[in-house]
């Protein structure tokens, strides 16, 4: 494309001579595409001791991406990153997108490119992990010859996590009983 330059405002008193160099300019021009992407969550770090994330919602879950060509084809996903690093209650915010291309990589420097939602809204629920027993008892009696002795639970205690009013409240978690 020839590139012209033209003084309008007062050209004869103050400038003479003018030339544009280089005089030709070369322009790319790339098709603009439009494509839909489902949005990949993803959790960064983990949270403080004793909680555990028992939900993670974000909205919306899909975004549409345009601009040029060359860039859209250069992600493969696009993903939310939420950090929950040391947290110790349940979180609200917005987030960011990025771009990851097909080896799981952030990529960076895309320019000219729009999405339909720039701002990812975000739910993280925390739950505490607590120990608790497993007790069991039996029911019926043994058969003509035999003799109940005793029974062992393994494990005796598994981590469950809920929210602060069950999970306080639980002390021990009875399994059902055991027909001999």
């Amino acid at each position: 494309v020839p590139v012209y330059v033209e003084v309008l405002n007062e050209k004869d008193s103050l400038i003479s001579d003018v030339f544009a160099r280089p005089s030709v300019v070369r322009v790319s021009i790339e098709n603009v595409q439009e494509k839909q992407f489902d949005l990949k969550l993803k959790q960064v770090g983990t949270p403080a001791d004793g909680f555990t994330v028992s939900n993670m919602i974000i909205s919306p879950e899909t975004v549409y991406v345009s601009g040029i060509e060359s860039a859209i084809g250069r992600i493969s996903e696009v993903g939310v990153n939420i950090d929950v690093n040391n947290l110790t209650e349940s979180r609200s915010g917005t987030v960011k997108p990025v771009f990851y291309d097909a080896n799981g990589n952030i990529i960076t420097g895309l320019s000219d490119l729009s999405l339909s939602d720039s701002e990812i809204n975000y739910s993280v629920t925390l739950h505490r992990k607590k120990s608790i027993n497993l007790l069991s008892s039996i029911r019926g009696t043994p058969a003509v010859g035999y003799q109940y002795e005793s029974m062992t639970v393994s494990p005796d205690s598994i981590q469950l996590s809920a929210s602060n009013t069950v999970i306080d409240a639980m002390t021990v978690f009875e399994l059902p009983a055991v027909d001999i």
